[in-house]
This record gives C-alpha cells, structure tokens and sequence, in this order.
C-alpha cells in the first residue's frame, strides 16, 4: 500500500511539474505576443505617419498643379479677349 501511494504521490508531483512547465510556457509565449503587439502597434503608427506625409505630398502637388492649370487657362482667357479685341479694332478701322 505504501508502495502505490508513494507511486501516486510521484505521478501528482509529475502533473504538477508538467502544469507549472506549462503555465511557464503559456506566460513566456504571451509576452512573446505581446512584445510583438507593441511592435506592430509601432510599425502601424510609423505606416500612418507615412501616409500622412505622401498625403500631404499629393495635396501640395496636386493643388500646385491645379493652380498652375488655373493660371494658364487665366493666361489664355485674357489671349483670347485681347485677340478678340485686336481683330475687332481692325474691322471697325477699315
């Protein structure tokens, strides 16, 4: 009798190494996920200011290149009038 229950002690001594190995395992393993949450939560907030930056790129082209069409559209409206003018002049003074 001795003999089975210091056969049952060593086995709930095995289970319970196993389970504290186990819970060790879990711990390390979540710190592991954690520590690489941290590390994409940084790669994200380095991607958005990223973006902020192209953003902010394309609206200072783009808005620098609409003002460009504006101003040559500007250009070749007052051509136009002062064409205009000048044809009708030459009509009149004939």
């Amino acid at each position: 009798m001795e003999h089975d229950i210091s056969k049952l002690r060593g086995k709930v001594q095995q289970i319970l190494l196993l389970q504290r190995t186990t819970k060790d395992d879990l711990k390390y393993d979540m710190d592991g996920l954690k520590w690489d949450m941290d590390g994409l939560k940084s790669d994200m907030n380095g991607l958005k200011e990223d973006i902020e930056g192209l953003k902010k790129f394309l609206q200072e082209r783009f808005l620098g290149g609409d003002k460009v069409i504006h101003e040559n559209h500007d250009e070749d409206k007052r051509n136009m009038n002062y064409n205009f003018r000048e044809s009708n002049v030459g009509f009149k003074n004939q």
